[in-house]
């Protein structure tokens, strides 16, 4: 084997080992319990600022060292700046977590990541505002509340959370 193919086997290798953490995490999707006690979440990107393409959304098993790594299935886009609801636990620490990952030629691969939890109430709708800005990788998460869908959002306390955590292993901390 000359130094050319090693040196091709290794980028193939390490092309496996950066996606092998993405289909581990398609293959986690997160499902609230099934006891009836739910409220609703969708993510929102307000004008003036990016939401990618490719936004990574989490929650975790264990909310308060972002432990246990699950995806967030079924958001769908509608008009590119917001995701529908879905449904999550309520009654219980929420952890959520969002990632946006921009890739292009001017500014490579970049990407930020921003965490919050708080406690859903039964039946109530909430909304994850992501404000990104690609030039600096700004990132920022807030959520609000609301009785209805479409009703005037209130701020819900949250705490911040310091993301981390080693991409490789879907079990590790994420957070401090």
């Amino acid at each position: 084997m000359n130094i050319h193919s090693k040196y091709v086997h290794l980028i193939v290798l390490n092309i496996m080992v950066v996606m092998l953490p993405s289909c581990a995490i398609k293959a986690r999707p997160y499902t609230p319990t099934d006891t009836g006690d739910v409220s609703y979440l969708r993510i929102v990107s307000p004008p003036g600022y990016e939401l990618p393409e490719t936004t990574y959304v989490y929650t975790y098993k264990s909310p308060d060292s972002c432990k246990g790594r699950y995806y967030l299935q079924g958001f769908k886009w509608i008009d590119k700046s917001s995701f529908s609801y879905i449904k999550i636990n309520s009654g219980e620490v929420f952890a959520l977590s969002l990632q946006p990952f921009w890739l292009g030629t001017n500014y490579g691969s970049r990407g930020c990541h921003v965490g919050v939890s708080f406690t859903p109430q039964r039946n109530r709708y909430y909304t994850a505002i992501l404000k990104a800005k690609r030039e600096d990788d700004y990132c920022y998460v807030a959520i609000r509340s609301s009785e209805y869908p479409n009703s005037e959002l209130i701020d819900v306390p949250t705490e911040r959370k310091e993301m981390g955590g080693s991409p490789m292993d879907e079990d590790s901390s994420f957070c401090k």
